[in-house]
């Protein structure tokens, strides 16, 4: 290679580099660098320089939410020059962004996919601060999915794995995505703190594009909390940010979150101009999800402020976006606010049907969430005496729609409907936490319990055990005295496991005839005291109240504990293992 090709590589390099560097800044700007590296890297033809090219060019177009099938065209390409290039770096970048591009599309199985092959990636490479990337961006997706236990253990893992290495960016991440998974979960005050966690870490970092997610997050759950002076101020620098920087998705976030919380405010004009300028940056994308968020947003805005008619033309939108990619849970809030908007017009039989869909979607939503096929029954047959009252109340609605006392009747039977409602969400609740035949928690509740209480340890450096519970030759139970006393059995061992816990120490049906403690603030010794007394409580208990020929149950108990960084998985499968060598000891033992 002759000294000018030289020259004319490293201005390749140089153009490359540049973009890179102010992406989180000026997104825009950083495009046209990529274009100009990628228009000279092919007439080099300089193979890295256009992998490159391609590939840092792919990333601009997704910030900027241009056109996705060109992105997805140029990100492929960068994947395959990367792989025949053996740089195994480059072709991890190019499988997470096309990973991001499947996410924003809504195919998360794909994404997913992706995510795994660029996580298998970074760990060939050994880049811990990169795996810890791969593991936060494969977390994202499988929230997404609804695997919120799984997506809570890769996010802790990667903070973990960016402490290590003090990673200011990838802690900053990994806070974020905790807060939103855990205000998802419930748990409103502790995502507050990761997202304060992450503010703080990302100040540290040239990470403009990820403080304006982070803002327009902490924000919304202020917000959300009802601190909307505390809000604002964050809002609307996530939005002069989003701005500057040419990021569509955090323009669009920031908007949608500063409108609906001027509109809480009751600042009614600000609130609707803000969301119809986040319609706008939506529209090109073809972010169906973004789409009827804010679409809901400008409905609910308008039915508050009068304008009913308004109201149904967005919430319909909305619906049909929602529609469009299976969103259940946006799908059931619209028929609620339909209803609403259709009682405002006058329409009472149109505001019962969508009364009566949003209920179908509410049970829809709740049984797709539940693993076990006994609740998923249960749901139905609860929901089918509601969904026929409904369908009663829909004619009766019709007959009294001609007559004088057509409103007051309305408003009688929307009141009771709603009851029933609440009723039954409360019961759903319930079975999606609770074990059906024992009444303690079921393994989906357990894994996010013993997730959360890991990384409680992890944070303050408090002791955790866990303890798993097998009842001693259940089979021979079952073969002697039926199936039912075998039921009656884990009922009654359910009910000692948890008259004989503290209130803070988790309790759960971990499958079959295995049961689970998680016992915070507590160290191995402790949890190995609390467990004996717990097995030598079990044989001794007259058992002959389940069955009179039965005369006497034991269990083996397998206990693991930690004092520092405590991983989910592990400690569950220590404690297993423990489990099994009680087992080959003997049984009636408790082993550590």
């Amino acid at each position: 290679m002759n000294a000018e090709a030289r020259v004319r590589e490293a201005r390749v390099d140089d153009l490359l580099h540049r973009a890179h560097a102010m992406r989180h800044e000026d997104a825009r700007g950083a495009l046209v660098l990529c274009r100009e590296a990628l228009g000279l890297a092919h007439a080099l033809d300089y193979a890295g320089g256009v992998a490159w090219g391609l590939l840092r060019t792919g990333l601009c177009e997704l910030v900027l939410g241009d056109d996705d099938a060109a992105t997805a065209a140029r990100l492929q390409q960068a994947a395959a020059l990367m792989r025949s290039l053996g740089d195994v770096g480059g072709e991890a970048d190019a499988l997470n962004l096309l990973a991001s591009l499947h996410d924003r599309r809504n195919d998360h199985r794909r994404a997913l996919e992706l995510r795994e092959a660029c996580l298998a990636a970074r760990r060939r490479a050994g880049d811990t601060a990169a795996e810890a990337g791969a593991l936060h961006n494969l977390a994202l997706t499988l929230i997404d999915l609804q695997r919120w236990p799984e997506a809570m253990q890769h996010l802790q893992a990667s903070l973990a794995l960016a402490e290590r290495v003090d990673d200011a960016l990838g802690e900053a991440y990994a806070h974020k995505s905790l807060g939103t998974l855990l205000a998802e979960a419930g748990g409103h005050e502790e995502a507050l703190a990761h997202f304060e966690r992450a503010l703080a870490r990302v100040a540290a970092t040239r990470d403009r594009a990820l403080e304006s997610t982070v803002r327009a997050n902490l924000g919304r759950s202020l917000a959300a909390r009802g601190r909307e002076a505390e809000a604002v101020p964050h809002l609307e620098q996530a939005l002069a940010i989003a701005r500057r920087t040419g990021n569509r998705e955090d323009l669009w976030t920031a908007l949608a979150a500063l409108g609906a919380a001027h509109g809480q405010a009751g600042r009614h004009a600000e609130a609707a101009a803000l969301l119809e300028e986040a319609l706008r940056a939506i529209e090109p994308t073809g972010n169906r999800d973004a789409e009827a968020t804010v679409l809901a947003a400008l409905g609910r805005h308008r039915l508050r402020g009068g304008d009913a008619a308004a109201a149904v033309a967005l919430l319909e939108r909305a619906l049909a976006a929602a529609r469009a990619i299976d969103a259940d849970t946006a799908v059931a809030a619209l028929h609620r606010l339909l209803a609403d908007a259709h009682e405002a017009l006058g329409d009472l039989p149109a505001a019962l049907a969508h009364l009566r869909r949003h209920c179908e979607s509410e049970a829809r939503v709740h049984g797709e969430s539940s693993r076990r096929r006994r609740q998923a029954v249960l749901t139905q047959v609860a929901l089918q005496p509601l969904q026929r009252d409904a369908q009663a109340q829909a004619h009766r609605a019709d007959r009294l729609a001609s007559e004088l006392d057509a409103t007051r009747e309305w408003a009688r039977q929307k009141e009771a409907l709603l009851e029933q409602l609440a009723q039954q969400a409360q019961l759903l609740e319930q079975m999606a936490r609770e074990d059906g035949l024992t009444g303690v928690a079921n393994r989906r509740w357990l894994d996010l319990q013993l997730a959360r209480e890991c990384e409680r340890a992890s944070r303050f450096g408090h002791p955790l055990a866990v303890a798993m519970i097998d009842v001693d030759d259940f089979k021979a139970i079952n073969d002697r005295h039926s199936h039912a006393v075998g039921d009656a059995v884990l009922r009654r061992l359910a009910l000692l496991l948890r008259d004989s816990c503290r209130a803070s120490d988790q309790v759960g049906r971990y499958g079959g005839e295995e049961f689970m403690l998680v016992l915070p603030e507590t160290t191995l010794d402790n949890a190995m005291v609390v467990c004996e007394k717990l097995c030598r409580r079990i044989e001794a208990h007259d058992w002959r109240g389940v069955h009179g020929a039965l005369a006497r149950v034991t269990v083996s108990i397998g206990v693991a504990g930690s004092s520092f960084g405590p991983d989910a998985g592990e400690l569950a499968a220590a404690a297993d293992a423990r489990l099994y060598r009680a087992k080959q000891a003997g049984k009636n033992r408790v082993e550590r």
